[in-house]
C-alpha cells in the first residue's frame, strides 16, 4: 500500500513540475511575439528592427526562457517513462530536448544575425538587397 502513495507522489511532483514547465513555455512564448511582432510583422521589417533592435533581444531571451522550459519537461518525464520502456525513454529524451534546443536557438541565432543585418540598412552596399537577405533569414526560422 504504501509502495501505491509513494508512486502517486511521485507523479504528481512530476505532473506539477511539467506543468510549470509548460505554462512557463507558452507564457514565455506568447511574451516573445509580443516583443517581436511589431517589429517583424511590417513589410520593411529591416529598418523598423534598426530603429529598435532591443525588441528582438527581449523576444529572443524569452525564446530562450521557452526553449529550456520546454527541453526540459521530457528530462522531467523520464522516471515516469523509464518503468516501462527505458531505450524509448531515452530516445524520447534525446530527441526531444534536442529537437527543443536545436528549433529555439535557431530562431534566437536568426534574430540576433536580423539585428546586424539591419545596421547595415542605413549603409549603400552595391548588390546586396538588405531587405531580401532578412526575409531569408526569417524564412530559415519558419521552416
Amino acid at each position: 500500500m504504501s509502495t501505491v502513495v509513494n508512486s502517486d507522489k511521485s507523479y504528481r511532483k512530476t505532473a506539477t513540475l511539467v506543468g510549470i514547465l509548460y505554462i512557463t513555455g507558452t507564457v514565455a512564448g506568447v511574451l516573445s511575439l509580443v516583443a517581436t511582432n511589431p517589429v517583424l510583422s511590417v513589410p520593411n521589417f529591416v529598418t523598423v528592427v534598426a530603429a529598435s533592435p532591443n525588441r528582438l533581444v527581449l523576444g529572443s531571451l524569452f525564446i530562450l526562457l521557452m526553449g529550456i522550459a520546454l527541453a526540459f519537461i521530457p528530462l522531467a518525464m523520464f522516471p515516469i517513462f523509464k518503468r516501462t520502456h527505458e531505450a524509448g525513454a531515452l530516445a524520447y529524451v534525446v530527441f526531444r530536448s534536442g529537437l527543443e534546443t536545436t528549433t529555439y536557438l535557431v530562431t534566437v541565432l536568426s534574430w540576433l544575425v536580423l539585428i546586424r543585418l539591419s545596421h547595415l540598412s542605413t549603409e549603400v552596399v552595391p548588390g546586396f538587397d538588405v531587405q531580401a537577405t532578412g526575409e531569408l533569414i526569417l524564412a530559415v526560422r519558419e521552416t
